[in-house]
């Protein structure tokens, strides 16, 4: 249809989405397994008797913690695909020397690198055989999966002074209806700017 975004997409670019939703179907693993192992695990395991319990457990266990390795190698392919795709690198050694850079010096990097933060709490929690073990994982799976909002294209694209100026020219298409619109845009731009200056 004429004006609407192409959607057509690039090798690498399909494996960049590929990669990513299966990076966030094994945080919502980890996150599920551990969250069902709190909240619904325990009342199963009350009517369970003997080894149904262990069994239980076992496999909340098991999803949790193959969920988690998932996560962290699939992460690592995505890291390095990104990372290839914003250096446009030719080669995979390219795509690999990228990788520091974009971590150091990109918003994409700086968030999967708190996510691998939180994955490797998540591991940690799920090592130690305690019961208050499963809400290490889950606060620490929480926040990686709250993380994940971090790559959305809405707060990556989000530029205060480009949502600013976005802001004043809508005011401005609707300043026939509401007049006073546009002078609040325009007082939020000077006020972005005696901010900056």
């Amino acid at each position: 249809m004429p004006g609407w975004p192409s959607f057509n997409l690039t090798e690498a670019e399909l494996a960049v989405a590929f990669i990513r939703g299966l990076f966030v179907a094994a945080l919502f693993s980890i996150f599920g397994a551990s969250l069902f192992r709190i909240l619904i695990a325990p009342a199963a395991m009350k009517l369970a008797r003997g080894a149904a319990t262990t069994e239980i457990d076992r496999h909340c266990l098991l999803i949790a913690r193959w969920s988690t390795l998932i996560a962290a190698l699939v992460m690592l392919a995505w890291l390095a695909l990104e990372s290839g795709m914003i250096a446009d690198a030719e080669t995979v050694e390219q795509a690999l020397a990228a990788i520091p850079a974009v971590i150091w010096n990109t918003s994409f990097g700086h968030i999967l690198a708190a996510q691998t933060l939180a994955l490797l709490g998540t591991s940690i929690a799920l090592m130690i055989d305690r019961r208050w073990s499963w809400f290490g994982a889950v606060g620490f799976a929480g926040i990686a999966v709250v993380l994940q909002a971090g790559h959305s294209h809405a707060l990556a694209m989000h530029q205060e002074a480009l949502l600013l100026s976005q802001c004043a020219c809508c005011a401005s298409r609707r300043s026939a209806v509401e007049p006073g619109a546009w002078n609040a845009s325009a007082r939020l731009v000077t006020l972005r700017s005696a901010f900056t200056a």
